[in-house]
């Protein structure tokens, strides 16, 4: 039996911890958007083997401090081998604890493109961005996901669509320690960056020199468009206060 885990791959423990990522809890209902794939039905329904799991099995492969953001156990499946693994793979004297005191708030799988943040762990009115730039096929030959044509925006119980993504291999990623600030520059040269630092005056600041929604400004001769998706005032409002910036 070869061991696929225990190795120098520590990106794999994103097979779990991405689904810790990707979900909003909205009166007692997990919000996952977009699902991308073929099992989209599978997603946290708790039926079949492929619809269960994630945690009881998927911990086996996480850190020790990464544990502590995967409560609770999850043994609600008809398979009696997860609460075995539910078991074997908890440590019994890590207790819960907020996931963004163990994760940074953003990540990347750099095979596939993928990206993803996350503002916070606290309520329905977290803020999930994700973005898949290349096709991802599927175990079995399923027919490829497609790359995505804009940023997916799951916040204050909207799903939204932002900017052009570019669809390839990007050029360049950067992201601070906490992931509390990042940067992507996609295959067409176009930038993002997203913000959670709050010094905008808004809990997410989206910054784009592409086409999107928002308010526009030239800085140093460069257009760039600023998008608050959480924020009560409007983006030109809420730039100008904070930046005197003129549109």
């Amino acid at each position: 039996m070869k061991d696929f885990v225990n190795v120098e791959r520590p990106n794999v423990r994103m097979l779990t911890l991405k689904w810790i990522y990707l979900t909003i809890v909205r009166d007692g209902k997990p919000d996952l958007w977009p699902i991308r794939g073929c099992y989209g039905g599978n997603v946290w329904a708790r039926t079949g083997l492929s619809g269960a799991g994630y945690f009881a099995i998927g911990m086996g492969g996480v850190t020790r401090p990464q544990q502590a953001a995967g409560q609770p156990c999850d043994t609600a499946s008809h398979y009696p081998h997860l609460a075995v693994c539910a078991f074997v793979n908890w440590q019994v004297d890590v207790g819960a604890t907020n996931p963004a005191d163990v994760l940074p708030l953003c990540y990347r799988d750099s095979l596939r493109s993928f990206y993803a943040w996350r503002n916070r762990w606290q309520d329905e009115n977290d803020t999930v961005i994700s973005v898949l730039l290349e096709p991802c096929e599927g175990y079995g030959g399923y027919r490829p996901t497609q790359p995505d044509r804009s940023l997916y925006v799951n916040t204050h119980g909207k799903h939204l669509q932002w900017g052009v993504a570019a669809t390839g291999k990007p050029r360049h990623w950067w992201a601070s320690p906490s992931g509390r600030t990042s940067s992507l520059t996609m295959s067409d040269g176009t930038c993002v960056a997203v913000d959670f630092t709050g010094a905008s005056g808004a809990d997410v600041m989206l910054v784009t020199t592409g086409k999107a929604d928002g308010t526009t400004v030239r800085i140093d001769g460069t257009s760039l468009t600023f998008y608050f998706p959480t924020a009560e005032e409007s983006p030109g409002q809420l730039l100008k206060s904070q930046t005197g910036a003129s549109a």
